[in-house]
Formats: C-alpha cells, structure tokens, sequence
C-alpha cells in the first residue's frame, strides 16, 4: 500500500498500483464516488491509477498524482478544496498547482512544493492557514508567513503545525487547549516556534492536541487532554498543556498519529500502542474506557504505517495487509457491520492491498 488516510468518518487508501479506494460516510461527497451514499466497503475512486498520496479530512479529501497534480472532492463551504468557489464536488477535481506533499485539517487543507515551500487554503477562521490574514476564508493556496522551507507538515482540526528544514518545530492556528505548544492559549495567525531547539523530525497535528517525534525517537505530546490523548496518565478537564512533555522514558518511537480525542505510534521494529478516547473502540481495546497511558495493541510487530479518524483508526502491516477497527456507524472500518469494532480487523482489498 502507498499511502493511508482516513477522516472524520470516512476513510481513503492508495494501493501500490496506483488506485484510491474510498469507504465510509459521504453526505457531502467526501468518497469522491459521484454519489452522497455511504459505503460499507472499499470502493475504488474513478480509475486513475496514478495516485500517490491521499489526504483526508472532516468532509473533504484531496490527493496527488504522479505528475503531482492536486485533486480535491468533498465539502466545500470554507473553500477547502481550492478550487476558487464554494461548491460541493463529488467527484475528484482539478485544482491548480502542483505539490509534493499534503495535509487536510476539518476545513482547511496544506501542501508544500518539491522546494518545500508551505502553502494553505481553506477557513482562516482560527489562523489555521498561517498567512495572518483576517479571519476569511482563501480558495487560493497562499504561502506561510515568512517563506521557509519545510520538511513535513500536519493539520490538526483548527490548527497545523510543520518541521523546518532546520528541524525547529512551529504550529500556528487554534489554541484554546494549548494545540500548538508554546505555552499559552493565545490563537496564533503566523507560524510560531515550539520551544527551541531544533530536534523533530516529524509532527501529527489532531483534534485538540498534537504530538511529536524527536531525531532520538523519543515522543513528546501537548495540547488538550480531556480523554486522555496526551498519553501523560491522566485525563479529564482541567488536562491542558501547553508546552511539549515528554511521553514516558522509551527512545524506539518509529511513528504517531492522532485525531480528535485519541492516538497511536509504532514503537521498535513495529508494536502498535494507543491511547486516549475509546468509547467506539478505536484504541483495538474491548474495554472501553479512555486509556491515558499509552497500552500495546496485540502483539504483532510488523505494523508500518498508521492513521487515525474521529472514532476509528487503521493501520498496514508487513505484506500489504489493511487492519481497521472502531466504529463502523457509517462504513468508515470497513467491516460491512454497521457496529463497534473493537480488535483489529483485516479489511478485504483487490489484489495490491
């Protein structure tokens, strides 16, 4: 598998061949499947066997081809998709520019050039985009303030966050629960570095916190915490830091993921541990209680790439195969039961998957 993303309640995979399948809600289009119908099960998009990466938020989803051609599909009342008017599209569509990479938050999206330059579009309405405009909403990719270059970036729900070349970390957009790290709860419109010293190498922005990855693998978290997501063993209301702390004493984290209120990393040659909210199962526990310490998720090792929705999560494991669990209200797991899913489950995929 190439590349997997899921969003709010829908997920989204690119197989090596090239295919993007689709699954789960779609009132506003968000499966690019030309129709507003959900889907129990795996469904290929079009027939473009070119994709590279797909991105995918609350109800929209985008992705890029070989030629590095942006296609975007979904909601689009803030502009999300890019495309210079406020339409729904059901269907991939075109939109100018080409990026090399590309992130979607609830209703903002981001990408960076082959010269790792930032540029976002979508709602402003939190500062999200980065580009200390007024609020409004940008159909047009518009670049960050002050032109760096980056290596990776993330979209959380209202915020993002992105590594420079550098490898200082800054985050810019909502900040109510301390989202971006730098030790308060003041929005931010600009880009706005985490602490000081230059050691990421990758972000995962999510719903209401964000985590990251130092150059000696050790994983920190900051943000909001009510349910757990911070992975500091404690939850509840008052479980806001707005600074980075780090998680547990182990140095082998390979990856991390986050959505709204929960989060998963691969630790070693590749164990899966989750943490957070689990009232629809999407931590692979049968309990479900919030977890606020991070808690290992069977026993395999050969897990290679994660990805976190609101209430349900997936990961690939060595040899292709596609695992999901967690709430299957609208298809979004793709076990073709409607119920809650709370073990990883092997979704079926056409050959390539």
């Amino acid at each position: 598998m190439a590349h997997l993303s899921l969003g709010y309640e829908h997920s989204c995979v690119v197989l090596d061949g090239g295919t993007l399948w689709c699954w789960g809600r779609n009132q506003n289009g968000q499966l690019g499947l030309g129709d507003i119908t959900a889907h129990s099960a795996p469904t290929q998009v079009g027939s473009n066997s070119t994709r590279t990466l797909v991105a995918s938020g609350q109800e929209h989803s985008c992705a890029l081809r070989t030629d590095r051609s942006r296609w975007c599909w979904g909601r689009n009342q803030a502009e999300q998709l890019g495309l210079e008017d406020t339409a729904q599209r059901l269907e991939p569509t075109e939109a100018s520019g080409e990026l090399s990479q590309l992130t979607v938050g609830l209703a903002h999206s981001c990408g960076a050039t082959s010269s790792r330059i930032i540029s976002c579009w979508g709602s402003d309405s939190d500062g999200q985009l980065g580009i200390d405009g007024d609020g409004s909403p940008i159909s047009t990719p518009t670049g960050l303030v002050g032109g760096e270059q980056w290596v990776m970036l993330s979209a959380g729900g209202r915020h993002s966050c992105a590594v420079r070349l550098d490898s200082t970390l800054w985050c810019w957009g909502y900040n109510i629960d301390g989202e971006l790290g730098n030790g308060d709860f003041v929005d931010r419109s600009v880009p706005t570095q985490v602490g000081t010293e230059a050691k990421w190498v990758e972000v995962a922005g999510a719903g209401f916190h964000s985590c990251g990855r130092t150059n000696n693998d050790e994983l920190w978290c900051w943000g909001g915490g009510l349910r757990g997501q911070l992975e500091i063993g404690q939850d509840g209301p008052n479980v806001n830091i707005p600074s980075p702390q780090r998680v547990g004493t182990e140095s082998d984290w390979r990856r991390v993921i986050g959505d709204r209120s929960h989060a998963c990393g691969l630790r070693g040659s590749g164990e899966l541990w989750c943490w957070g909210a689990n009232e629809g199962g999407q931590l692979g526990l049968a309990v479900l209680d919030n977890h606020p310490s991070p808690t290992q998720i069977g026993q395999a090792d050969d897990w290679t790439d994660l990805a976190a929705g609101s209430a349900h999560s997936c990961g690939i494991r060595n040899g292709g195969g596609l695992w999901c669990w967690g709430d299957d209200q609208y298809g979004q797991v793709g076990s073709e039961t409607g119920s809650l899913i709370t073990n990883p489950t092997r979704i079926c995929l056409p050959t390539g998957g």
